[in-house]
Order: C-alpha cells, then structure tokens, then sequence
C-alpha cells in the first residue's frame, strides 16, 4: 500500500551532491535577493510618494505654506547630506556584513568634487522644478508628467548616447503608454 519509489542498490555509486546542495544554496539566495529586492523597492515607492505629499503640502497648503521652493529644495539635500555623513560615521564601526557597513566615510577630495559637480547642479535643478510643479500643479498632474521621463530616458539614451533600444524596453513603453490612455477613457 506503499508508493513505489526508485531504489537504487546499496554498491551503485552515488553521485556528487555538491551540484544540487550548490543549486539548493543558490535558490534560496536567489529568493532572499529577490524579497531583499521587492522590500527596497517597496522601501523606496513608500518614501516617494510621502515626499511628493509633504512637498505638495510645504510648497502649497493655505495653512502651511513655504513659498520658496529652492530653500525647501536646499534644507532637503542639505538634511539628506548630514544623513550621509551620519551613515558613513555608522559604518566605519559596523560589521562586514551589515546595512551600515556599505556606506562609505565621507572624504573631501576636490578632484571627486569637480568630477561630479555638473551632475549635482543638475539634481539640484530637477530637485528644484520637481518642487516648482508641485506647487503649480495637482498631484496625479505630476506623476503623470514624472512618469514620462521613461519615454524620455529611452529617448536620449538612444540620441545621445546611441545606444540600441530592446524590445523588452519598448515593451515596457507599451505599457506605460497604454496606462496613461487607459487613464484619459
């Protein structure tokens, strides 16, 4: 009344189990990597739509109203540099494998500094009229405008920097378009 099952003979050799223990050990870090993945992605959609809201209310509530965009921009990078340099200061004392660990210490270096400079005016810039079309504008108004910067990402990319273009990622497009006619029915 038994399931039969494959014996094999107790002189027949037995296979390597290093492969399957090794293909077992690398599904579940494969699905750590991919909760680890789904949990900072999540992390990250929680935080910026609370920032677009508390943006949307600092720069245009009747009640709580800073009309000045570039200070709120300005305390907000400068809140997230201290908090940079908080981390770094964590980490150096962190264990190896550790959150904290992989922030690094901060370290002045004017080459470092000129080399990314055009780069933080530019965040600061989008930073800035991200803050200024909130203040003008509804909040599904500017996701929708957000959301367009995909289309637009995979348009320079492919102009300036003449990379090829996947139909994975103009499938995506797709979507993402279809999304936004769904949106006007």
């Amino acid at each position: 009344m038994g399931v039969a099952r494959n014996k094999m003979p107790a002189s027949a050799p037995v296979a390597n189990s290093k492969p399957v223990a090794n293909m077992s050990k690398s599904i579940q870090e494969g699905s750590a990597s991919s909760g680890k993945i789904a949990g900072v992605v999540a992390f990250y959609f929680v935080i910026s739509i609370s920032l677009v809201f508390v943006n949307k209310t600092i720069l245009s509530s009747k009640n709580l109203s800073i009309p000045a965009p570039l200070a709120v921009t300005w305390f907000q990078c400068f809140v997230s540099a201290i908090i940079c340099y908080a981390v770094g200061e964590l980490g150096r004392s962190a264990k190896k494998d550790t959150f904290l660990y992989q922030f690094p210490v901060l370290r002045i270096d004017m080459k470092t500094i000129m080399s990314v400079a055009k780069l933080s005016f530019f965040f600061v810039g989008m930073i800035t009229f991200n803050n200024l079309c909130l203040k003008y504008v509804e909040v599904s108004f500017y996701q929708v405008a957000r959301s367009l910067t995909i289309g637009f990402n995979v348009l320079f990319t492919w102009i300036l920097l003449s990379e090829p273009t996947t139909m994975q990622v103009i499938g995506c497009l797709a979507i993402v378009v279809l999304g936004f006619l769904l949106g006007e029915i």
